[in-house]
């Protein structure tokens, strides 16, 4: 270990810097490693390191004033991985491309809004790890802005570059959706609540994602579309936008209907889950029966659809829980009534009676029990099933 001095001239102009390095071996090539720079350090104390370096006393480390500086590693970890997969190369060396990495990483590694995104990188080395000089909050809000506008080129170049060769021949398709608190959003609406508030206007987001999950595609819908209205633009775009000719579309059984069906199976396949009106109507002309639903694999092919059915164990058993649990609130409503009726003895039995149908109804119980009343003004529950 020892201090090196660098002087490099420029023009007229005459660099200096003081390092403090040591000699290491790669490869079998010297090369000198730099511990830590004292460029900024006062001679006197360059001289005392120095001294203390060749075993001289009169100076210690310990001496040395610090302090804690701003942050850098989760920056840098992130710019690294960003690399890696290619984003930074297909953003761009534009400020709005830096910017739009710096919304990115904001996003990873802090939660908030764009005005804290400005207070948490005052104590972040933006500059150096991203080559942001100065920012704030409007900067960013038109980074979300030149996002939105290089969508189209910023998919098709992260796509190209995980599918160099031709597209996969299986994409993955969801939605879902995120509630507003404001009014002002060209897509608001009311629609299906999936975050159950109430009252709140929202937009719809549908994803798409390659064979192995990892996404392709996202787009924002009006908060009032149906899963099923967005599904033909998507299957569009994969051909128009990523060049799958041929492919399986995966979605559930909410998004893939006759519609949408139609639209694939011209030219492409198609994965999905069918209802219980439709099982029920299988079951009911004979083409499927009860015994299919195993626990071993079986498939049928009918006018060129293949079914594939498999009793879920798993599926049973939670099911089971849920109407268990269920019972359990009617027996306690049941009991309450019981107690209402010894409490009050002019009280109407069939009043209590249509209050507890009404439990049944919103348990969604009506298949499993049925209500009943003795002769003692005691309202009863009965399991027509096995649980």
């Amino acid at each position: 270990m020892f201090i090196l001095k660098n002087i490099k001239k420029v023009g007229k102009k005459e660099y200096r810097s003081t390092l403090l390095v040591e000699s290491v071996r790669e490869n079998g090539v010297s090369k000198h490693k730099t511990i830590l720079n004292l460029s900024k350090w006062k001679a006197a104390d360059v001289d005392a390191l120095n001294q203390s370096i060749k075993g001289k006393k009169g100076f210690s480390l310990d001496d040395v004033k610090t302090k804690e500086g701003a942050s850098i590693g989760g920056l840098w970890v992130m710019k690294e991985i960003a690399n890696r997969l290619n984003i930074t190369k297909i953003l761009g060396k534009s400020k709005q491309a830096k910017h739009a990495m710096l919304l990115i990483i904001g996003r990873i590694l802090t939660q908030g809004s764009r005005l804290h995104l400005c207070e948490w990188g005052k104590l972040q080395e933006i500059e150096f790890a991203l080559g942001i000089d100065k920012y704030n909050e409007d900067q960013l809000y038109a980074g979300l802005d030149w996002l939105s506008e290089n969508q189209e080129r910023i998919e098709k170049g992260l796509f190209k570059h995980r599918h160099p060769e031709k597209a996969p021949e299986l994409f993955l398709y969801d939605i879902t959706s995120s509630y507003l608190e404001g009014e002002n959003n060209e897509l608001s609406a009311y629609g299906y609540n999936r975050d159950s508030k109430k009252g709140k206007k929202q937009i719809v987001i549908g994803l798409i994602a390659d064979d192995e999950g990892v996404p392709v595609g996202v787009e924002v819908f009006e908060g009032n579309r149906t899963d099923s209205t967005t599904v033909i633009g998507e299957i569009e775009k994969l051909g128009n936008r990523f060049g799958a000719t041929q492919f399986t579309f995966v979605g559930d059984r909410g998004m893939l209907k006759k519609g949408q069906i139609d639209a694939l199976k011209d030219t492409h396949h198609y994965i999905t889950a069918i209802t219980k009106p439709q099982i029920r109507s299988l079951l009911k002309e004979g083409t499927f029966q009860m015994a299919l639903f195993d626990e071993n694999v079986t498939e049928i092919e009918i006018e060129g659809v293949r079914y594939v059915t498999r009793r879920n164990a798993d599926m049973a058993d939670e099911m089971k829980r849920t109407r268990l649990s269920k019972i359990d609130v009617l027996n306690q409503k049941i009991t309450d009534s019981n107690k209402y009726l010894i409490a009050h003895v002019k009280a109407k039995v069939e009043t209590q009676v249509k209050k507890i149908s009404k439990v049944v109804s919103k348990l969604k119980l009506n298949q499993y029990v049925s209500i009943t009343c003795n002769s003692e003004r005691s309202i009863e529950v009965k399991i027509n099933v096995t649980i």
